[in-house]
């Protein structure tokens, strides 16, 4: 079950959106797409299998691993003003596999969807921010010898905090997830918490200052 600080982080992010939207019409706007890419460290997530191989060695297949692809739009807010708010709102792909083999194949696949607010600061280089995060889709299926394993999971809605460093369109920088998933069948949970690695181009629909 979605728990409560979950919940309240969507809500906080979507008001912070329907507030941006339509209580500054008035102020300086510049809205932006693009996309990204993040790399996700298992920290704190639980391990959801073991896979064991001829030569005696395992592998962990961890709930928060995965490299995520992502697609984004937005806008900044009060863009003429040394304090920025931006609002982002990201859809993309979280794949994760095990290590190669002649006989057997896996995918960890999850559909990730964030809405995002930030402060920002062009001045100093640096925003940081945090939101939610949906999970739709998630999913582990086996080929060859794991051809059994076909695992389907609940839709997740967790939480991430994020600090980048910023040159115009462009971001570096680091965050945090916390998020879990639940087997579609059954309450079994795991958590899949994760640090990740994440960097980002975007397109700014005019010339800021």
């Amino acid at each position: 079950m979605m728990n409560i600080t979950s919940r309240n982080l969507l809500w906080v992010s979507l008001l912070l959106i329907v507030f941006g939207f339509s209580s500054v019409a008035q102020a300086d706007i510049t809205p932006e797409v693009g996309g990204g890419i993040v790399l996700d460290f298992n920290v704190g997530g639980d391990d959801m299998l073991v896979l064991g191989f001829a030569d005696g060695s395992e592998q962990n297949i961890t709930g928060g691993q995965g490299v995520i692809g992502y697609l984004s739009g937005g806008a900044i807010f009060f863009d003429q003003q040394p304090h920025n708010l931006e609002l982002l709102i990201n859809g993309g792909i979280k794949f994760s596999t095990m290590q190669q083999t002649e006989n057997a194949n896996l995918e960890f696949m999850r559909f990730p969807i964030e809405g995002l607010a930030f402060y920002r600061n062009d001045d100093w280089f640096f925003r940081i921010g945090g939101g939610a995060q949906l999970l739709l889709g998630a999913s582990m299926k086996g080929s060859g010898a794991l051809d059994g394993l076909d695992v389907q999971f609940k839709p997740a809605l967790g939480g991430l905090g994020q600090l980048d460093f910023i040159y115009k369109g462009w971001s570096f920088g680091v965050r945090y997830t916390r998020q879990g998933l639940t087997l579609a069948e059954g309450e079994t949970r795991f958590a899949s918490h994760s640090v990740g690695i994440q960097f980002s181009g975007m397109y700014q629909f005019r010339k800021r200052k």
